[in-house]
């Protein structure tokens, strides 16, 4: 639509980004007056009332009496773990699996430095397996399986 003039059908209303800050303390009348929104004396009341979070006047605040316990290490873990019956469904019987391959595959993330294989309680097969650890189980349960298939550890 190509404007000839300005007139009252073609005029638009401006849409507004920035909306107004509110205007406290300007008079009865605007709803802000008197005390400004801030309620009736006390700290938070004056000028320089704000009081950090937590804070209870002095007394000692609740976060210092409830007990602390447990830990985060800030160093990450690197080992990962991975299901034997996942690398089943993946490769075929007595093939080799390593770090490489499984990374290679999406199995695991790229930035990981060690895994350790756990056993399933699915049916498995024979895998040859380059790995940093092995569930004890897993170690048992390859050996109860027979001629085959191997775990070797790095």
């Amino acid at each position: 639509m190509k404007l000839d003039y300005l007139g009252l059908h073609n005029i638009v209303a401006v849409s507004r980004k920035v909306k107004k800050p509110k205007r406290v303390g300007r008079g009865e009348s605007s709803g802000w007056g008197k005390t400004a929104g801030r309620g009736h004396k006390g700290q938070k009341a004056r000028k320089s009332g704000n009081v950090r979070f937590g804070f209870e006047g002095g007394q000692n605040p609740l976060i210092n009496k409830v007990p602390k316990r447990g830990f985060t290490s800030l160093k990450p873990s690197n080992v990962v773990a991975v299901n034997i019956d996942r690398l089943c469904n993946k490769f075929k019987p007595n093939s080799l699996v390593t770090i490489e391959l499984l990374k290679k595959l999406n199995i695991i993330k790229s930035n990981v430095k060690k895994i350790k294989i756990l056993n399933s309680t699915n049916k498995i097969h024979l895998l040859n397996i380059k790995a940093d650890y092995f569930s004890k189980s897993l170690e048992k349960r390859m050996k109860s399986l027979g001629v085959g298939g191997k775990i070797e550890q790095i």
